[in-house]
């Protein structure tokens, strides 16, 4: 009882002292009267600092210092503003990122345009005790987060005393860095024992919340920054202290920070029944400045282009978001639905997390990525920009996927991106940027030329090694993709990380395009982008001789074999493979799978056997059919892989150190393979359901051309027509109206020749190349070309753009001129020509002759080949225009 009382005594003794610290203390005792060096129109600004104590045993003490708002406003509010460290001062953001004023020199003090106080009263502490001017007179200092809160309370206790007026204001909490801690503890520290402080909300940028997800950023960080290079000796050093630090910390927290925790009834950006919350462009003043998304009270704002401290960066951005999260009524609170109800124990209405990025990309930029120089290139493509590099996809794994960017070449009516996929699994689509669609041609080893049906004229071209392990792509371990699902999110990811990088292409009409079994992981992405990225402006897909149906395609390869002469009909091989045929339809009327190993013998069984028909030699030793052009043959076993022949000047010019060094491949160990048989091996696809299931719904939103080369085996013709023949799209099976007629063939004619046939019906368009083989923009690059433009519907008659307007600009001066002494000449021969013929007239009078019709012909762009359909997008037309005369208006 005794020891009770004494302690009483001493409590009571304690709060006494406390209060005599501040009882003679009043508001005007830290009024701040006069400021040395600022702007002579910063007279108006009040502000009050100065020590408030916090520890009265060890003189501890919190330095603040308080703006007052500059402009009346709705609300009374304050945004208490704590910096990181631990131990950094709050004032290092009152001076150089959201208050009031800002150094230009040593003895210059300019106003910032972006401060934060217009309506909002700014209070900045240097805390816990000993940062900044925070004062101890003993080594006391803080050692724990909740003994910092309560601290912060005692502040907070002591700061009401002088200035009670913070009880009628709305309290926002902000802060940077290890403020990430101090700021949640700090909430939970008023809601659960300061309720009469009316917390509203936390704006926590760029924080130190979870260590673990930042610890085990920092490799893989450095790896896709060139801090590190992946596989060398240092790389092995740091990874082994990686492991020590996996094994100290907790290992349920492997994800990233958000998209792995659960709050307010669902984990991540779930919008609390199944999906997820979209990511939105955050557009101020007009422009595109980051990325926004949100779900359940929690909010993520991306801000492209800063570092660490973003309102340094950009104050009146960073302001215009403070703007926006305090009231309620402005349109991007409208947006994001924001729920204004306290959350219980944790923070009030809405809690904003602002990032330059995510860990995987901070710090890099646009130019981190510019393609500088490449050898080889022609003298006149020294105009032509490029960006390339690896991104990174799969922290835990160091998986980063590589890109390579072509940026059109002319203005054109619209902003269009065409991203490139090729095949395998596990083939580098650097097959197709640098021998079907891309800028440039290898003529021999060390001749490169301008591929004159680049698909780069109009359209940005976006070419993606994926998986991680394809190309250029790597990955740290064996975690390559096993199922098309997951596939689509790692492209999902890499297209967030893009983004941030290159925001421009949220302006982009979007198409995907690409070959093979590109068939199944193109309407996986799309489906994937529709679902959950509605900011992206997915405009249509291309396939190109695609594996979309496995069932189909594995029952073509025999009749079509027997058509084109690869195999006797009801010879002995004949019926060798038609048992092959009958287990491999047994299998698949089990269960459907992309792979279906009991299948896999019919193609080979086929292409194995030799060419007997009228372009090879019977049974030629040591030599098969190339399935992927039945005119050629290839040696044994390869039968297709050895082609195209330009192949191998690809492989030599990227493996070059020059050229990797260029595209910011830095790992000297990295060899560039054309297809990776380590990603093709795990991609077993054994859960995913052939993307022929998807395109019916994708049929619905956006339309699909499917092409095929005529000569091409392992994704033969006869099967995408039968596929196309038995699927039910849109309220109609096959190529019919929808009333019962269907759609007929036509001759589809480019430069006034027959080029094959097109057909289409409810947004569904397939064109069939003559004389084409497996990849048809090697073939046919200008009529591939062509084929892209009219699907896109480029038109370059009615459009303007800055480079176009800025020529037209130039040479007006010199127009007019021109103009003039064209006039002034016609004005001449009208002149003399009228007194010849009048002196003629006069002397040899006659009669008139009867005047000549002038006849106008106009020739039909589309002609009257089909009626036309009430669908998203209507077939493509069959123009006889010249496509040199489409690329030659560039020039006008």
């Amino acid at each position: 009882m005794h020891h009770s009382s004494s302690m009483i005594t001493q409590l009571f003794i304690l709060f006494s002292i406390v209060d005599l610290l501040t009882f003679a203390l009043q508001a005007t005792d830290f009024y701040v009267h006069d400021l040395p060096l600022l702007p002579k129109e910063a007279s108006s600004i009040r502000m009050h600092a100065g020590l408030l104590p916090v520890n009265p045993q060890h003189n501890g003490s919190l330095f603040f210092w308080h703006f007052e708002k500059n402009y009346p406003s709705d609300k009374l509010r304050t945004l208490i503003w704590l910096d990181g460290g631990p131990g950094c001062s709050s004032m290092a953001a009152a001076w150089t990122e959201i208050g009031p004023f800002r150094f230009q020199d040593e003895n210059t003090i300019i106003e910032n345009d972006g401060s934060w106080h217009l309506y909002t009263n700014l209070l900045f502490v240097d805390q816990p005790v000993g940062t900044g001017f925070s004062t101890i007179d003993t080594d006391s200092f803080i050692h724990e987060l909740d003994e910092m809160a309560n601290q912060f309370l005692g502040f907070l206790d002591q700061y009401i005393k002088l200035f009670p007026e913070l009880l009628d204001n709305d309290i926002y909490l902000a802060g940077i860095s290890f403020a990430g801690q101090f700021i949640p503890y700090i909430a939970k520290a008023i809601l659960e024992q300061r309720s009469t402080l009316k917390l509203c909300g936390l704006l926590i940028g760029n924080g130190w919340i979870d260590p673990v997800s930042i610890y085990k950023s920092y490799l893989s960080f450095a790896v896709a920054n060139n801090l590190v290079v992946q596989n060398s000796y240092l790389y092995y050093r740091i990874n082994i202290e990686v492991e020590q630090c996996d094994q100290a910390l907790s290992k349920q927290a492997t994800e990233a920070m958000i998209d792995g925790m659960t709050w307010n009834g669902g984990t991540g950006f779930d919008s609390g029944n199944g999906t997820l919350s979209l990511t939105d462009p955050w557009i101020v003043d007009g422009e595109s400045a980051g990325l926004i998304r949100s779900a359940r009270n929690l909010t993520y704002i991306l801000f492209y282009n800063v570092g660490h401290y973003v309102p340094y960066y950009y104050p009146r951005r960073s302001r215009f978001m403070l703007h926006e999260f305090i009231h309620s009524i402005t349109t991007m609170c409208s947006i994001l639905k924001f729920k204004m109800h306290y959350l219980s124990f944790m923070i009030t209405q809405l809690l904003i997390f602002f990032s330059i990025v995510g860990p995987l990309t901070f710090g890099l930029q646009a130019t981190d990525f510019y393609v500088h120089h490449l050898p080889l290139l022609p003298k006149g493509a020294s105009s032509i920009r490029m960006h390339a590099g690896l991104l990174p996809v799969n922290p835990q794994h160091n998986g980063s996927l590589f890109f390579w960017h072509f940026e059109k070449k002319y203005p054109s009516d619209k902003l269009r991106t065409v991203i490139w996929f090729n095949g395998g699994p596990g083939c580098s689509s650097l097959i197709g940027a640098w021998a079907e669609i891309g800028p440039f041609r290898f003529q021999d080893k060390n001749t490169m030329i301008e591929n004159d049906g680049s698909w780069h004229l109009y359209t940005n071209l976006l070419f993606v090694d994926q998986p991680v392990g394809t190309g250029f792509s790597n990955i740290g371990t064996d975690s390559y993709v096993h199922e098309l699902d997951e596939m689509a999110n790692q492209f999902l990811s890499f297209l967030d990380q893009y983004i941030k990088i290159f925001p421009e292409l949220l302006e982009n009409d979007i198409y995907l395009a690409g070959e093979s079994f590109a068939g199944q992981y193109i309407p996986y992405i799309a489906q994937a982008i529709l679902e959950r990225r509605s900011a992206l402006k997915l405009c249509g897909l291309l396939i190109g001789n695609g594996l979309i149906d496995p069932v189909i395609t594995h029952k073509s390869y025999l009749p079509f074999a027997v058509a084109n002469n690869l195999v006797v009909q009801n010879s002995y091989l004949y019926y060798r493979i038609n048992i092959k045929v009958k287990r491999c339809e047994h299998a698949l009327s089990k269960q459907v799978h992309v792979f279906e190993k009991a299948c896999d013998s019919i193609l080979q069984k086929i292409k194995n056997s030799g060419a007997i028909n009228n372009h090879h030699k019977q049974n030629q030793k040591g030599r098969c059919a190339n399935m992927y052009d039945i005119r050629l043959d290839d040696t044994y076993p390869k039968c297709g892989e050895n082609w195209p022949p330009e192949l191998k000047y690809v492989t030599s010019y990227l493996r070059r150190q020059d050229v990797m060094s260029s595209i910011h491949i830095n790992d000297k160990k990295v060899e560039w393979t054309q297809c990776s048989d380590s990603v093709s091996d795990a991609f077993t696809a054994y859960k995913s359901k052939p993307s022929i299931t998807l395109l019916p719904d994708l049929l619905k939103q956006i339309p699909i051309i499917l092409y095929s080369g005529e000569y091409d085996l392992i994704c033969n013709h006869w099967a995408t027509e039968a596929m196309i023949d038995g699927m039910t799209w849109n309220n109609g099976t096959g190529f019919d109206f929808g009333n019962g007629t269907f759609s007929p063939k036509h001759p589809w004619i480019v430069d006034g020749e027959s080029a094959g046939l097109i057909q289409s019906a409810r947004n569904l368009t397939y064109i069939l190349f003559y004389d084409a083989s497996h990849m048809v923009p090697y073939d046919y690059p200008r009529r591939s070309r062509f084929m892209l433009h009219e699907f896109i519907q480029l038109d370059l008659t009615s459009f303007t753009d800055t480079t176009t307007r800025k020529n037209t600009e130039e040479s007006t001066q010199s127009t007019r001129h021109i103009v003039f002494i064209v006039f002034i000449v016609i004005i001449v021969i009208l002149t003399l020509t009228g007194l010849i013929w009048f002196f003629v007239h006069k002397r040899y009078p006659t009669k008139l002759p009867t005047p000549f019709s002038i006849i106008r012909v106009l020739r039909s762009k589309t002609g009257n080949v089909e009626r036309q359909q009430s669908v998203v997008y209507s077939r493509l037309k069959e123009s006889n225009a010249d496509v040199d005369a489409v690329d030659s208006e560039a020039s006008v």
